[in-house]
């Protein structure tokens, strides 16, 4: 399954991208602003699929160094660790509407 690629941006009660809209936030009540509050979470939806995949693949690798005794390759490890943290950190940002 594919999806629509990002960038996904908001315009009032729009998110849309570079090939068109995406979704309508809709509201049951005009006392309920969740939804707004959803918009960002919705426009960060294809950037926190990269990140998680991103994620999983430096897991993978801490897995695989694991009991290893050679520096550099522990290094490199703990190097992917961090940007997918700053990665992380970056999206629910994004997600939170920061």
């Amino acid at each position: 399954m594919s999806h629509t690629p990002g960038p996904w941006t908001i315009s009032n009660d729009t998110i849309g991208s570079d090939y068109g809209d995406i979704a309508r936030v809709h509201f049951q009540s005009s006392r309920n602003d969740r939804g707004w509050d959803d918009r960002s979470v919705i426009a960060a939806a294809p950037e926190m699929l990269v990140v998680l995949r991103r994620v999983i693949d430096m897991a993978n690798c801490a897995m695989e160094y694991v009991g290893v005794d050679d520096a550099h390759t522990l290094k490199r490890a703990l190097e992917r660790i961090g940007k997918a943290k700053r990665e992380c950190e970056r999206v629910i940002a994004l997600a939170e509407g920061r």
